[in-house]
This record gives structure tokens, C-alpha cells and sequence, in this order.
């Protein structure tokens, strides 16, 4: 009998401090960090959290040309040349782990955050 309350009071210990821990973590202000890949190279990094005015990107050059918009707390592509105008269509976005991407013109934008690891791709 004395060793159920034991594991039952292990139990109930774990299953608060996993929920505290849990709501910390969701109430934890994270600043996100938007990286700009043009060509495959990073260009510049934008923290959206500390972003106060509107911030206009623009990179054209061999047939290239978009222009990134940052906003306080978002990001999108609003201008580009491409054909289908998908990136475009992508919208404003404030994080994600799926990032912005412009293929013909080979820029993408990916989001990060200082209090979370870098997540190389999505698993479904």
C-alpha cells in the first residue's frame, strides 16, 4: 500500500511541475528573428519584436526583383517579378516554421527565435 502513494505522489509532483513548466513556456515572450536568404546567403536579420516603423528590402539584379516589407511584428513579400506571384500570395507573417520562399528570384525568408533551437523542417 505504501509503495502506490508513492508513486502516486511522484506522479501528481511530475505532472504539476510539467505544467508549470509548460505554461512558462507558452507565457514567455520569445522575439522572433526574420533571416533574409538571397541566393542562398544570409543579408539580413530582422528582429520583428523590436521593429517600430515600416522597413522596406528591396534586392533586384540578374532579372531579380522583390521587395520585403517589415512591419512591427510582420514581414511579407509585397513586390516581386516573378510569374506566379506565390510568395506574394503567402501573405504577412510574424513566424512559422514554414518560411517564405520566392524560387525564381531565390530569396527566402526564415523565421527564428532566441528562446527556441533552430528547426530545420517540418515533420508531419
Amino acid at each position: 500500500m505504501k509503495s502506490n502513494k508513492f508513486w502516486m505522489i511522484l506522479f501528481g509532483a511530475l505532472l504539476v511541475v510539467s505544467g508549470v513548466a509548460t505554461f512558462l513556456m507558452i507565457d514567455m515572450p520569445q522575439a522572433v528573428y526574420a533571416q533574409i536568404f538571397i541566393d542562398g546567403a544570409l543579408v539580413e536579420t530582422i528582429n520583428l519584436s523590436a521593429v517600430s516603423e515600416t522597413k522596406d528590402i528591396v534586392s533586384h539584379g540578374e532579372g531579380r526583383y522583390v521587395r520585403i516589407v517589415a512591419e512591427p511584428g510582420r514581414i511579407a513579400i509585397v513586390e516581386t517579378n516573378c510569374y506566379l506571384q506565390l510568395c506574394k500570395r503567402q501573405g504577412w507573417r510574424n513566424s512559422g516554421v514554414i518560411p517564405i520562399v520566392c524560387l525564381p528570384n531565390r530569396v527566402a525568408i526564415r523565421f527564428t527565435s532566441a528562446n527556441l533551437p533552430d528547426i530545420d523542417g517540418v515533420v508531419g
